[in-house]
């Protein structure tokens, strides 16, 4: 027995059957209209105030600009654990998840942790990453890349340690750029030696082990 039901949408009645006998609505048109809204409905931007033609219920911005624009400075309703901080560089206060704070120092972006670093960040030796300044001998710059090409076609492009040519090959300076004296010392033939990502990084350890860094006669950072 059929039995007459009412649209949620248009309001007219009609018979479930088959498929549709779970169905709210008498039509497919019905139902994409009750869910999205008309495609002719036009409505204001709640950030400009510009009237647009909305795609859907819930668009309530004319652009992602204006939806941008809206949310910034806001606080996300649906964000949890979030904790509020002072920038260390403009003192603005900065509001992330807990998770977000991943350091001991907190910036509000990355143009106050750059300023910040030129001014107070390590220097020289201080640097974690300090390898004895070999930029300063310019030795990836004056003679790098025709060396390089050379080393490359004399090991037809395989490494000299494990024999492979299926990966990525590196040229190695066997003894390390800044125990070097010049750009020349560093990228003459017999200084430099082809190998894979792999041999790479072994080899890196023993030309450093047998070359330590050199210690250069500045003074450190004072400030830190």
């Amino acid at each position: 027995m059929l039995m007459n039901h009412t649209c949620e949408h248009c309001g007219d009645i009609f018979h479930r059957k088959g498929a549709w006998r779970q169905h709210k609505y008498c039509c497919r048109s019905c139902y994409l209209l009750n869910r999205w809204g008309s495609a002719s409905a036009t409505t204001a931007c709640l950030q400009c105030g510009k009237a647009f033609r909305r795609k859907g219920k819930r668009n309530a911005f004319c652009s992602p600009e204006c939806a941008s624009q809206h949310r910034k400075g806001r606080a996300n309703p649906k964000r949890r654990r979030s904790e509020t901080k002072r920038c260390d560089w403009c003192d603005e206060q900065v509001t992330r998840p807990r998770s977000d704070f991943h350091s001991t120092r907190t910036f509000c972006d990355t143009k106050c942790m750059a300023t910040w670093q030129s001014e107070f960040g390590p220097h020289g030796l201080a640097h974690p990453n300090w390898n004895g300044g070999r930029y300063a001998l310019k030795a990836y710059s004056d003679g790098w890349k025709p060396a390089r090409r050379k080393a490359l076609g004399a090991a037809k492009n395989r490494c000299q340690k494990c024999g492979r040519s299926d990966a990525r090959i590196d040229v190695h300076h066997i003894k390390p750029v800044y125990a070097c004296v010049n750009a020349k010392e560093a990228n003459q033939a017999s200084n430099l030696m082809c190998l894979c990502p792999t041999c790479h990084t072994g080899q890196e350890r023993i030309s450093r082990k047998k070359h330590p860094q050199i210690a250069m006669d500045f003074p450190l950072n004072k400030s830190l």
